[in-house]
Protein backbone atom coordinates (compact mmCIF):
# COMPACT_ATOMS: atom_id res chain seq x y z
CA UNK A 1 0.00 0.00 0.00
CA UNK A 2 1.61 3.29 -0.95
CA UNK A 3 2.40 6.19 1.36
CA UNK A 4 0.44 9.41 1.31
CA UNK A 5 3.35 11.04 -0.67
CA UNK A 6 3.11 8.23 -3.34
CA UNK A 7 5.80 6.14 -2.40
CA UNK A 8 5.65 2.37 -0.69
CA UNK A 9 5.32 1.99 2.47
CA UNK A 10 8.18 0.55 5.05
CA UNK A 11 7.97 -3.07 6.09
CA UNK A 12 6.76 -3.26 9.46
CA UNK A 13 9.16 -5.39 10.55
CA UNK A 14 12.11 -3.39 9.25
CA UNK A 15 11.11 -0.50 11.38
CA UNK A 16 12.43 -0.65 15.66
CA UNK A 17 10.54 -0.87 18.10
CA UNK A 18 9.29 2.61 19.48
CA UNK A 19 11.12 3.76 22.10
CA UNK A 20 13.77 1.51 20.87
CA UNK A 21 17.24 2.80 19.31
CA UNK A 22 18.45 0.61 16.00
CA UNK A 23 21.81 -1.29 16.33
CA UNK A 24 24.77 0.56 15.04
CA UNK A 25 25.55 -0.74 11.50
CA UNK A 26 27.34 -4.01 11.42
CA UNK A 27 26.11 -5.13 14.90
CA UNK A 28 23.97 -8.17 15.00
CA UNK A 29 21.57 -7.16 18.54
CA UNK A 30 21.92 -9.89 21.14
CA UNK A 31 19.54 -10.43 23.79
CA UNK A 32 21.28 -10.88 27.13
CA UNK A 33 19.97 -12.28 30.73
CA UNK A 34 20.60 -11.29 34.69
CA UNK A 35 19.52 -13.63 36.68
CA UNK A 36 18.09 -12.54 39.89
CA UNK A 37 19.35 -14.99 42.83
CA UNK A 38 18.75 -13.73 45.94
CA UNK A 39 17.43 -10.57 47.87
CA UNK A 40 20.25 -9.06 49.76
CA UNK A 41 23.19 -6.82 47.84
CA UNK A 42 24.82 -6.79 44.58
CA UNK A 43 25.65 -10.54 44.88
CA UNK A 44 21.68 -10.90 44.02
CA UNK A 45 22.02 -10.01 40.54
CA UNK A 46 24.28 -12.41 38.37
CA UNK A 47 26.58 -11.02 36.26
CA UNK A 48 26.75 -8.18 38.47
CA UNK A 49 27.79 -5.62 36.37
CA UNK A 50 26.70 -6.90 33.22
CA UNK A 51 29.11 -5.43 29.96
CA UNK A 52 26.31 -5.16 27.31
CA UNK A 53 27.60 -3.71 23.71
CA UNK A 54 25.57 -0.80 21.98
CA UNK A 55 22.39 -2.24 20.36
CA UNK A 56 22.12 -5.20 22.74
CA UNK A 57 18.82 -5.84 24.95
CA UNK A 58 18.98 -6.82 28.25
CA UNK A 59 16.29 -9.24 30.17
CA UNK A 60 15.82 -9.91 34.03
CA UNK A 61 15.06 -13.30 35.09
CA UNK A 62 13.78 -14.08 38.54
CA UNK A 63 15.19 -17.35 39.51
CA UNK A 64 14.61 -16.40 43.36
CA UNK A 65 12.01 -17.65 45.32
CA UNK A 66 10.21 -14.06 46.37
CA UNK A 67 8.88 -11.09 43.81
CA UNK A 68 11.57 -8.60 43.15
CA UNK A 69 10.51 -4.72 41.07
CA UNK A 70 13.37 -3.83 39.31
CA UNK A 71 13.64 -0.58 38.19
CA UNK A 72 16.40 1.10 36.20
CA UNK A 73 18.30 4.61 38.67
CA UNK A 74 16.84 6.64 36.02
CA UNK A 75 12.98 5.90 37.04
CA UNK A 76 12.34 3.33 34.01
CA UNK A 77 10.70 0.20 35.30
CA UNK A 78 11.97 -2.76 34.07
CA UNK A 79 8.99 -5.29 36.17
CA UNK A 80 7.80 -6.84 39.11
CA UNK A 81 9.05 -10.17 38.31
CA UNK A 82 7.22 -13.46 40.19
CA UNK A 83 9.71 -16.86 40.56
CA UNK A 84 10.51 -18.02 37.49
CA UNK A 85 9.15 -15.13 35.26
CA UNK A 86 11.63 -12.71 32.79
CA UNK A 87 11.35 -8.99 31.96
CA UNK A 88 10.32 -7.76 28.32
CA UNK A 89 13.84 -6.60 27.08
CA UNK A 90 15.51 -3.14 27.59
CA UNK A 91 17.28 -1.58 25.52
CA UNK A 92 20.30 0.51 27.12
CA UNK A 93 21.31 3.32 25.67
CA UNK A 94 23.23 5.39 28.24
CA UNK A 95 27.22 4.48 28.68
CA UNK A 96 26.07 2.51 32.46
CA UNK A 97 22.60 2.11 33.53
CA UNK A 98 22.75 1.42 37.46
CA UNK A 99 19.23 -0.60 38.74
CA UNK A 100 18.05 -1.64 41.96
CA UNK A 101 15.11 -3.89 43.51
CA UNK A 102 12.36 -1.64 45.06
CA UNK A 103 11.12 -3.91 47.75
CA UNK A 104 14.75 -4.47 48.47
CA UNK A 105 16.94 -1.71 48.31
CA UNK A 106 20.17 -3.31 49.05
CA UNK A 107 19.75 -5.53 45.74
CA UNK A 108 21.76 -2.88 43.30
CA UNK A 109 23.49 -3.61 40.10
CA UNK A 110 24.70 -1.85 36.79
CA UNK A 111 25.02 -2.71 33.00
CA UNK A 112 28.01 -1.13 31.24
CA UNK A 113 27.69 -0.43 27.69
CA UNK A 114 31.25 -0.84 25.51
CA UNK A 115 31.38 0.12 21.94
CA UNK A 116 31.10 -2.10 19.43
CA UNK A 117 33.82 -4.02 18.10
CA UNK A 118 35.52 -2.70 15.12
CA UNK A 119 34.92 -4.28 11.30
CA UNK A 120 37.95 -6.05 9.90
CA UNK A 121 39.36 -4.78 7.10
CA UNK A 122 38.82 -6.04 4.02
CA UNK A 123 41.57 -4.39 2.28
CA UNK A 124 45.29 -6.79 2.85
CA UNK A 125 46.81 -3.46 3.04
CA UNK A 126 45.19 -2.67 5.70
CA UNK A 127 45.69 -5.28 8.00
CA UNK A 128 49.09 -5.02 10.33
CA UNK A 129 51.89 -6.83 9.42
CA UNK A 130 53.12 -9.22 12.48
CA UNK A 131 55.91 -8.32 14.84
CA UNK A 132 58.90 -10.43 13.25
CA UNK A 133 61.13 -10.32 16.59
CA UNK A 134 57.75 -11.87 18.06
CA UNK A 135 58.31 -15.11 20.05
CA UNK A 136 55.26 -17.25 21.18
CA UNK A 137 55.31 -17.85 24.58
CA UNK A 138 56.61 -21.42 26.31
CA UNK A 139 54.61 -24.52 25.95
CA UNK A 140 50.99 -24.49 27.94
CA UNK A 141 51.89 -27.92 29.05
CA UNK A 142 52.51 -27.51 32.66
CA UNK A 143 54.82 -30.57 32.67
CA UNK A 144 57.24 -29.07 29.80
CA UNK A 145 59.51 -28.03 31.86
CA UNK A 146 62.76 -28.87 33.53
CA UNK A 147 62.98 -27.83 37.32
CA UNK A 148 66.80 -29.93 37.57
CA UNK A 149 64.93 -32.71 39.76
CA UNK A 150 64.55 -36.26 38.70
CA UNK A 151 61.01 -36.76 39.86
CA UNK A 152 59.41 -35.65 36.49
CA UNK A 153 56.76 -38.39 37.36
CA UNK A 154 58.47 -41.00 34.44
CA UNK A 155 57.99 -44.41 34.34
CA UNK A 156 59.89 -46.11 37.34
CA UNK A 157 61.56 -49.38 36.88
CA UNK A 158 61.32 -51.61 40.00
CA UNK A 159 63.69 -54.64 39.94
CA UNK A 160 62.39 -58.03 40.32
Amino acid sequence: MPDPNGGPMPDPGSMPNPGQLPPPDGVVPVQLTINIVGGFGAAAFGPNPLQAAIGNTVVWSNSDLIVHDIVLDDGTPVGMLAPGQSSAPVSISTPTAGYHCTLHPSMTGQVTTVPPAQPVPTDPSQIPMPDPGYSPPPSGDPYDYDDGYDDDYGYLRIAK
